[in-house]
Parts: C-alpha cells; structure tokens; sequence
C-alpha cells in the first residue's frame, strides 16, 4: 500500500487517506493539519460569499466601507443577511488587509443623517445628567474628589497633552497684533498657562491657606509680584494656589503689585 495518495489542498503536503474517505468526499479535497483546514474552510466561505454578492468580496467591502460610507453592521446586513453578524465582516477586514476607520471617525458616522438618535440621546442626557438629576449630583461627586483630580492631571499632562510643547507662535491662539510688552501687561507670555498649570499640580488643586479645593475657584498667585520680578514670573517656586477669596483677601491687606516673599509669609502664618 502507498505511503501517500493525496495530498493537502492548501500546502499541497503529501498525505494518505483512507480510500473510503476519498471516495465519500463531495469536493475531494483534504487537509494535512488544523491550520490548512481552517484556512480551507475560510477560502470555501469567501468563494460563497463572492458568488452570493456576484463580486469580489474583498472589492464589495472596501466599496461599500471606504466609498459608501456604510458601518460593518450595515455591510453583514448585505451580507449575510443579519446585522449581527458583523464580526464577521471584522474578522475578513482584518484578514484581508482592509483599513479601518479611526474611533473619531466610526462614531461621528453613527449621527449622519440620523436625526431620530440625535434627539434620544440627548432625552437620555437630560434625564441622566440634567440640573439637580441624581446623575449629575454623583459625577459632581466623583470629580471633587483627589483620586479623579489627579487622575485628570496625569492624563492631560506632559506628552498626553495634545498641546505639549506648542507655545508662541505656534499655538492657535496666539495673536500676532499683539506686542511683547501687550502680553506682559495681560500675562499672557508663552509660558504663562504652563506656570499657572504647573503651580495648580504640585499645589494638589488646593488652596494653601485655607485648603479650598473647588474646581474653577482657584487663582495661581505671584508670591514676588508679576510687576516686578520678571524673572520669577514663569518660576513655579514663585507660584502658589490660593481660592478666590483668600487671592482677594491678601491683595485688601498688602495692596496689588511690588509684593514680595515676606508679605506672604506674614499672611500665610499670622
């Protein structure tokens, strides 16, 4: 009897089968091993899904992905008959090599023109995160709290920050008509936003003489004043966060501009 009489359909591996099974077989075709039959059984369901769509599937999904626009739901609606079935579609995309679309990309495609879903979501946003809804009071909740704070501050910090490192010129809102000596006077130097950030973080967002830590009520305060020290005014060792009142508070006592470290302490410790 000969060692071999047959071979695998996909490696074209020699291999013997009983003689039986080759005479039962409907397609006389045979694998060597899992992967080959895998492999098999996915060309077998892409010559049917080809013959089904009278086109090539991999130029109907691109056509129908990239040209039309249309979701991978929509795609195994044409497909297969059923929506759900769109893993599948998935799946193919990434065996055949077709380019997906970006997050951004996929979910802005979900409210083209679709008006009935615009107005249940936001039903749904005014009932979960309305004024004074039970929603909106726990999310209140959560971002007051250190654990989130620093976990915004990390996520929006260094490299994560889409802006890190665009200052000048180069920032959108720079304004050109604008003098050096304009953005001194309204602070607004390039490193200016970085300081106040900089001093609000190694600050914990808190108030340091009252230990105030609301969100939107806090101030980056020159300990020697901007007016003055102006190679101090990007130094963060010259920052400090105070809250609204207490900013307002130590301005009412010690006057605003040509302040200095010591009327600081003396407000801090008095």
């Amino acid at each position: 009897m000969s060692k071999y009489n047959t071979k695998c359909g996909i490696c074209d591996k020699k291999i013997y089968r009983q003689p039986n099974e080759i005479k039962k077989s409907k397609t006389g075709i045979f694998y060597c091993s899992k992967e080959c039959f895998h492999e098999g059984s996915s060309r077998i369901q892409y010559q049917k899904a080809s013959d089904k769509l009278c086109e090539d599937l991999k130029d109907f999904i691109e056509r129908k992905y990239h040209d039309e626009m249309l979701s991978v739901r929509d795609i195994a609606n044409l497909v297969y008959g059923r929506r759900n079935m769109s893993p599948n579609i998935i799946g193919w995309m990434e065996r055949l090599g077709i380019e997906t679309r970006n997050m951004s990309e996929a979910v802005s495609l979900q409210w083209v023109d679709n008006d009935e879903r615009r107005k249940a979501t936001s039903e749904r946003a005014v009932e979960n995160l309305g004024t004074n809804s039970d929603g909106r009071k726990k999310l209140i909740e959560i971002m007051q709290t250190d654990e989130y704070k620093e976990k915004i501050s990390q996520a929006n910090s260094g490299e994560n920050n889409g802006m890190y490192g665009i200052t000048g010129e180069l920032h959108h809102n720079w304004n050109f008509s604008k003098t050096m000596e304009d953005r001194k006077k309204t602070r607004k130097l390039p490193k200016y936003g970085s300081w106040r950030t900089a001093v609000f973080r190694r600050d914990k967002y808190t108030c340091q003489k009252c230990l105030d830590d609301r969100g939107g009520n806090l101030v980056a305060h020159h300990i020697n004043s901007y007016n003055w020290d102006e190679k101090s005014r990007t130094e963060i060792s010259n920052g400090v966060t105070l809250c609204e009142d207490c900013h307002k508070t130590f301005h009412k006592i010690y006057g605003y501009g040509n302040n200095d470290f010591l009327q600081f302490g003396q407000y801090m410790y008095k």
